[in-house]
């Protein structure tokens, strides 16, 4: 647990917490109904660690957050399935323990079983990308892409703690799902392509130490843009050196995004993401206003 859980970057107990409180009647708002949020937040973050868990398994990954994978620990290996079997099920133990007795157990329950499905699908289609290690171009398309992140991204990472904190404030109904979802899942939209861009660049330059994306042949943001927009020679060169493990690869890839300016298509692409959030928020009531406007600043900070 203090390995998976407690080192994780955690965003998404401030997602539930901040929407939970800005969406919830002041009379409620109570240190016995502020504990149970806190809880929830604590129960998100186990599902959340058992899909990375088996993410990093079934990808191959070599490090998250600058440390070695779980799976890799000695002693772990596919011992790792079952581990994440293990929090997986802690997730649920503490959820009936704690909001049993409270009408928002069994959405909440539902939307738990949600989340861990749509990563397994997302998990699937992303699988399609990298055959027993080798990268395979054919679903390197934007709409695969988005597709992909949207089940893998957008709804664990995001949709699911804010969809969270609306069932605990009682504002789950479908019709305020509707209201908010698109401008959640552009969010997780673009909090994917920030990772995938971040992982090579930061403040506009190469990092010192690149992460592990272009070595494991992942279906990325600059992956796709290569293959849809580069010219012959990019697209050739990408081919021949994209999931190869070597520095030598790795540079031939990076000259490639830096010849195509991909970090500055990528901050357009921000811009252009902010300003149809903002534009959304505005049509909203103010309170599911300000609950979307304390989401971008949680994970898509600009």
């Amino acid at each position: 647990m203090e390995f998976n859980v407690l080192k994780e970057k955690r965003f998404r107990p401030s997602i539930i917490m901040d929407t939970y409180t800005t969406l919830e009647a002041s009379e409620n708002l109570t240190e016995e109904n502020l504990h149970l949020a806190k809880i929830l937040a604590w129960c998100v973050e186990l599902l959340h660690t058992s899909i990375i868990i088996n993410d990093d398994l079934m990808d191959s990954s070599q490090t998250r957050a600058n440390e070695i994978t779980w799976y890799r620990k000695k002693g772990v290996g596919l011992n790792a399935v079952n581990d994440a079997t293990l929090v997986l099920e802690g997730a649920f133990v503490l959820l009936k323990k704690y909001f049993s007795n409270c009408k928002a157990y069994l959405p909440l329950s539902d939307l738990f079983r949600y989340i861990n499905m749509m990563a397994a699908v997302g998990q699937a289609l992303d699988w399609k990308s990298n055959i027993n290690g080798n990268a395979v171009f054919a679903p390197f398309t934007m709409d695969k892409y988005k597709t992909t992140i949207g089940y893998k991204g957008s709804i664990p990472f995001v949709e699911g703690p804010f969809r969270a904190a609306l069932i605990l404030s009682d504002n789950g109904s479908e019709s305020t799902l509707r209201e908010v979802r698109d401008v959640v899942m552009k969010l997780g939209e673009a909090f994917q392509i920030d990772n995938d861009v971040l992982d090579i660049f930061e403040n506009g330059k190469v990092r010192k130490q690149i992460g592990n994306d272009i070595s494991e042949g992942k279906c990325t943001w600059l992956a796709v843009q290569v293959l849809q927009n580069g010219n012959e020679e990019q697209r050739r060169i990408f081919k021949n050196n994209y999931g190869r493990i070597g520095d030598e690869f790795e540079e031939k890839i990076v000259a490639v995004y830096k010849e195509m300016n991909l970090f500055e298509k990528y901050l357009a692409y921000r811009d252009e993401t902010l300003a149809y959030i903002h534009e959304r928020t505005r049509k909203m009531t103010p309170s599911l206003r300000n609950a979307s406007i304390s989401l971008v600043e949680n994970i898509f900070p600009l």
